[in-house]
């Protein structure tokens, strides 16, 4: 669902392997392939493919003392294509998006991420204008919180933003 707000789009489908893809990069982290691999012949491997894709793209992954890589747009295009993501980075074109920044946790630190003044004004501008609350259809199968009797949405966006925050979700 595309909003004003949206500076990264996942098209429908595709929630499950961005999923497999954070889970993937989050055991590269702690575990790195090697390149080029011991067998030549693993280079063909798809599983090999989007592994390497990731390892030579993410020049901080396996630094444990630098905590946040900063790639292209471009190379975050390549990596989803190759886990057959289909996305829509800045599909509002509002944010001129040209760089992704990818934090890796640490259990024994908390990742505080403040989301920028123009994401939260234009975020309250369009829920003041009556708009219901976006979620992805996904949660659909949980609850429907689209449908839910909101009485004070910024109130309610503030407090999203709160928990996203301090959860690690954005």
């Amino acid at each position: 669902m595309t909003t004003p707000m949206n500076r990264f789009e996942l098209l429908a489908g595709s929630e499950e392997r961005f999923g497999e893809l954070v889970k993937r990069i989050a055991y590269l982290r702690e575990h790195p392939i090697q390149i080029p691999p011991q067998d030549p012949k693993d280079v063909d491997k798809p599983e090999y493919k989007k592994d390497a894709i990731i390892q030579t793209s993410l020049a901080n992954l396996n630094n444990k003392n630098v905590w946040v890589d900063e790639i292209s747009l471009k190379s975050f295009k390549s990596i989803l294509k190759e886990w057959g993501i289909q996305a829509k980075p800045d599909p509002t074109g509002k944010f001129k998006v040209n760089t992704v920044r990818i934090a890796y946790g640490d259990p024994n630190s908390l990742t505080f991420k403040v989301p920028s003044l123009a994401h939260v004004e234009q975020s309250e501008e369009f829920l003041s204008d009556g708009k219901k609350y976006p979620m992805p259809d996904f949660y659909d199968q949980i609850y429907h919180p689209c449908t839910a009797n909101i009485p004070n949405i910024i109130r309610f966006h503030c407090q999203r933003i709160g928990e996203y925050t301090m959860s690690n979700c954005i």
